[in-house]
């Protein structure tokens, strides 16, 4: 919780609310606000906020959550170059990232503790020690959810 923030000011007065975070700090990303919006509408259908579509989709039915997530945090301070890309499925061990010094030296690689998909990546060129890297989603069956987010890529392009 953030003083002053909206998710404050709800919990505070225990009001439910739906946050969607995505996309890179900074930046309007026109798909990812679609997708967040499309997200956050389909929600507010489910629990009859909204008056259900006469046509839904029925491609769009399959419903994967997320059984938990984690963050990788930077274990050195340094210039952060991203090994994988947001939607990609990892393994344990898989190299993440490496941080080095200004000049590419004195190279500190940073792992996947656990299966899962990238749901979200630092930016940032430059990290400082415990800074957030990459935000990782856990799922009972990862193959299953890796296909779904290929299929909706493929969708877009």
């Amino acid at each position: 919780m953030r003083d002053g923030s909206l998710r404050e000011a709800a919990r505070k007065n225990k009001v439910t609310s739906l946050l969607f975070e995505g996309g890179e700090a900074l930046r309007f990303e026109e798909e990812i606000i679609k997708t967040g919006l499309q997200g956050c509408l389909a929600v507010m259908r489910e629990i009859g906020m909204l008056p259900k579509l006469a046509k839904e989709n029925k491609k769009n039915k399959n419903i994967n959550v997320a059984q938990g997530s984690y963050w990788v945090r930077a274990p050195h301070s340094g210039a952060f170059v991203a090994k994988k890309k947001i939607g990609s499925r990892v393994n344990t061990g898989d190299l993440l990232a490496t941080i080095t010094d200004p000049f590419g030296c004195d190279p500190h690689h940073v792992y996947a503790k656990e299966e899962g998909i990238i749901i979200g990546m630092s930016m940032i060129p430059l990290v400082n020690n415990g800074d957030a890297m990459v935000h990782i989603a856990t799922f009972k069956n990862i193959r299953k959810v890796k296909e779904a987010i290929d299929d909706y890529d493929n969708e877009l392009f």
